[in-house]
């Protein structure tokens, strides 16, 4: 062979074969739950969420402490490579202080079906998919979540996106 047509080999494998294995270096581990909030004596039920490509998101939905019968609701989504059961802590003061908890595992994440690739825009998209499924209007894309007839003066209306460290016990 002579040079060019290894060099012009070399090049059509590498067009082929770098997305793959860009995609592939870069994937986010998959982490399985280790634990359940029944662990932690929350109630709860698993449930299944329709999202983007016809995939469903796995969730557990932790309703409103006992003896509340309307109340805040929230949803809580991991960071990459994590799952929905490293935010139990967080779903454990937030029903303590009187919410309905849903927790999350995004896209090719904990027991969530896998897509071709996440992102943070995908992870974005999961969270919306939970707040629509908790029936909470979405009024802004990234940042706060303002339902109509909200205010800054009553900021109990106002739902947060924030980041935390991954793992926290």
């Amino acid at each position: 062979m002579t040079t060019l047509t290894l060099i012009v080999l070399t090049l059509l494998a590498g067009g082929v074969l770098a997305p793959f294995l860009i995609r592939r270096a870069y994937r986010a581990p998959r982490v399985p739950e280790h634990r359940k909030p029944a662990d932690l004596g929350l109630p709860y039920q698993t449930t299944h969420i329709q999202t983007a490509n016809g995939k469903r998101l796995f969730a557990w939905f932790i309703p409103l402490p006992e003896g509340l019968d309307n109340g805040p609701a929230v949803a809580v989504i991991h960071g990459w490579g994590g799952n929905a059961g490293h935010m139990l802590p967080f779903a454990s003061l937030l029903h303590r202080e009187g919410y309905a908890v849903l927790l999350l595992d995004a896209r090719n994440h904990g027991n969530s079906d896998a897509d071709n690739f996440s992102s943070m825009p995908r992870f974005a998209e999961d969270l919306e998919h939970g707040l629509d499924w908790l029936g909470l209007p979405i009024t802004h894309k990234y940042g706060y979540t303002i339902p109509p007839g909200s205010s800054k003066e009553n900021p109990s209306h106002i739902n947060c996106r924030a980041a935390y460290p991954r793992h926290i016990d």
